[in-house]
């Protein structure tokens, strides 16, 4: 028997942008928010997501697990994104 998969309630609080410029973008990813998209249409909310609404060409340079709140970082562009994965 398979077991149901569990479905995360979905995560209210706000992305806070720390800080951006033209090379990254810093900010405080509240628990229970997914760093990147899960399987399925119910696990799409996320930070970059979330991000790509209002920056081009956003990155992901690192992940925090679901439960986990703290700060994240991400590239603005490919070039960006190699430089700053080198510190993770």
């Amino acid at each position: 028997m398979e077991r149901p998969e569990h479905i995360p309630p979905p995560c209210l609080e706000p992305l806070k942008v720390l800080h951006h410029d033209a090379h990254l973008v810093i900010v405080d990813k509240p628990s229970m928010l997914f760093s990147v998209p899960g399987r399925g249409p119910l696990k799409q909310d996320c930070a970059l997501h979330r991000l790509a609404e209002n920056f081009e060409d956003i990155k992901l340079v690192h992940r925090l697990d679901l439960d986990t709140s703290g700060v994240m970082v991400f590239a603005r562009g490919i070039e960006a994104q190699r430089r700053l994965s080198r510190g993770f």
